[in-house]
This record gives structure tokens, sequence and C-alpha cells, in this order.
């Protein structure tokens, strides 16, 4: 409340890249949303996802894209340069990605979608969710 969302989140991105050689660019940030839950479901979903790339992919770039301009659709989209990971649903749970497993749950708590790809060639990440049900 005291700092807003964009600086909280430009803060944390700062911690966690001080340490590492690791840029990050937000590519769009389009937030017109002033709803506080919605908010704090952004920043956690956006915060796990960062988290990840920093600590499990090996990548020197990440990319942020935060917009809600988009024909009533809230859009998160998180992509990286790293190693990637197995996406297989089996595969999910048995290796451990409860990040991942709780940011799908939020993501379908909010009726939204989430589409995972990741290969050899980094993440990506892809959220989309209504904003009518931000309301």
């Amino acid at each position: 409340d005291d700092f807003g969302f964009r600086e909280i989140l430009d803060a944390y991105i700062d911690k966690i890249t001080e340490k590492k050689n690791i840029k990050v660019t937000v590519d769009k940030y389009c937030l017109n949303i002033k709803d506080q839950p919605v908010l704090l479901f952004s920043f956690r979903v956006i915060k796990e996802c960062l988290s990840n790339s920093v600590k499990h992919s090996k990548c020197s770039e990440i990319h942020l894209k935060i917009d809600d301009s988009q024909n009533g659709k809230f859009i998160i989209e998180i992509s990286d340069n790293g190693t990637g990971f197995d996406i297989e649903e089996k595969n999910f749970e048995k290796n451990k990605h409860f990040g991942l497993i709780i940011v799908r749950e939020r993501v379908k708590l909010m009726q939204g979608t989430i589409d995972i790809k990741s290969n050899e060639n980094g993440t990506g990440i892809y959220i989309t969710i209504p904003i009518s049900n931000m309301k």
C-alpha cells in the first residue's frame, strides 16, 4: 500500500539479481488494476516464477511482461534463457515443482489459464486471466 505494486516488484527484482549475473528486462508494464487482492495474487505468481528462474535455470536473462490492456485479459509472461526442465505432467510432482504447482492452482482460482513451455533454450510461462474475474 505504501510503495505500490511496481515499486515493490522492482525492489524484488533488484534483490534477486544483485548477487547473480542475471539481466531482468520488463518488456511491458501496463498495470491499471488497483484491486489489492489481484495485485497480491500477481506479485506472488511473478515472485515464484522469477525465483524459480534465478534458482534453477542457470539463465543469464529473464523477460517479464505484465499487461492488462488487451481485450479484457490480464497477461503475465515470464521467460528465461536457461536450461529448461521436464514439464511432463506425470513428472511435475515427482520432480518437486511445488512452486509451479502452487502457481497453477492460483491461476486456476482466478479462472485463468497457464501455459508452460520449456526446453534446452529456456522456459516460458504464459498466464492469462479474464479481467472480469478480478472485480
